[in-house]
């Protein structure tokens, strides 16, 4: 298991057809090591011989509330070990266990669309030897389950860029370095814009590339 599993310690297992209610009301159990390695020799009274299907359920709890990830990992693998003579110690392994996490998962995604006016290009080489408007485009949006409240954007403007303050949305303020942008609540599967603008500073290094520095 992995860092994203608290397990309780509650293993059951079960022969019948099951699905995400009936844990509470099974009956078998079998013990669990601090490992998670689940003692399969522990049957108190084993199925028939001719029983190819036994489900075995562990409890845990997951958070996955405050997750990025599309796919939360809860173990890496599971492997049976079995012996059987001949000729021995068998194994049979399985792939890693994830889950599809709740809550809001908010991405955001800053883009240079002008300079000076003109649309940015594949290529383009501006000279820094006046003031330079840097145009942006902010999109935020929330691929989650759930409301995003209060959601706040903050960008470090790093060297080379200052807030155009006479230019700036009315959901962005400046605080030191930081320009934070107010995107308020959005439900699942909402998207939101902001147009955004800088100042380019006179001591840009030669050759740079402002899109990287933005972004």
């Amino acid at each position: 298991m992995t860092d994203n599993f608290q397990a309780t310690g509650k293993v059951k297992w079960t022969v019948n057809n099951i699905d995400h209610t009936s844990f509470a009301g099974l009956k078998d159990t079998l013990p669990v090591s601090g490992s998670q390695s689940i003692d399969l020799s522990a049957f108190s009274e084993f199925p028939k011989k001719d029983t190819n299907r036994i489900v075995i359920l562990q409890q845990g709890i997951v958070d996955s509330y405050n997750t990025n990830e599309e796919q939360l990992k809860i173990s890496n693998g599971q492997v049976l070990t079995f012996y059987h003579d001949p000729p021995g110690e068998m194994v049979v392994s399985s792939k890693g266990l994830t889950v599809v996490p709740i809550g809001p998962r908010v991405r955001i995604k800053n883009t240079l669309v002008k300079v000076n006016g003109y649309a940015v290009k594949d290529t383009m080489a501006i000279e820094p030897n006046g003031e330079q408007l840097i145009e942006t485009r902010l999109e935020v949006w929330n691929s989650g389950s759930d409301i995003s409240s209060n959601t706040i954007v903050s960008i470090n403007m790093g060297d080379y860029y200052h807030a155009a303050n006479d230019k700036l949305p009315g959901n962005a303020t400046v605080l030191g370095n930081l320009l934070k942008v107010d995107m308020g609540s959005m439900v699942p599967g909402e998207k939101k814009e902001a147009t955004l603008h800088f100042l380019l500073s006179a001591q840009l290094p030669e050759k740079a590339d402002i899109r990287t520095i933005i972004e």
